[in-house]
C-alpha cells in the first residue's frame, strides 16, 4: 500500500495507532506474508475495475497476508500468528500480551 493509501485508511477509520506503509511489500516478505495473486483472479479484478497496481504502487499483483504481531518496546516480537491467514490471534491473547508490556 502506498503511503497516501495508508494515511487515507488511518483517517477513514479514525485509527489511533501507526499504520505501516509497506511499499514493495518488503516488510511482509521478510515475515513470509506475501501472496501472489493468481492470473485468473487478477483478470477478474481488473475487469471489475480494481486498480491494485495504483493502490500498491507496483505491478506485482502481490498482496500481504493479514497477520497480527505484538512487539515489545525494543521491537522484539513477543506474540505472533501463524502465517496461515485463516488462523488469527484471539483478541484476548493480544490484550494479554499487551498487558505484559506494562
Amino acid at each position: 500500500m502506498t503511503p497516501d493509501n495508508s494515511l487515507s485508511l488511518a483517517d477513514k477509520h479514525h485509527l489511533e495507532f501507526s499504520v505501516l506503509s509497506d511499499a514493495g511489500l518488503k516488510v511482509a516478505s521478510t515475515f513470509g506474508l506475501v501472496y501472489q495473486m493468481p492470473l485468473e483472479v487478477r483478470s477478474f479484478l481488473q475487469k471489475a475495475g480494481t486498480d491494485l497496481e495504483r493502490y500498491n504502487g507496483d505491478k506485482s499483483w502481490k498482496l500481504p497476508i493479514p497477520a497480527t504481531y505484538v512487539t515489545d518496546h525494543d521491537g522484539i516480537v513477543i506474540s505472533a500468528v501463524n502465517p496461515d491467514w485463516r488462523e488469527r490471534l484471539d483478541p484476548l491473547e493480544i490484550v494479554s500480551a499487551l498487558q505484559k508490556l506494562s
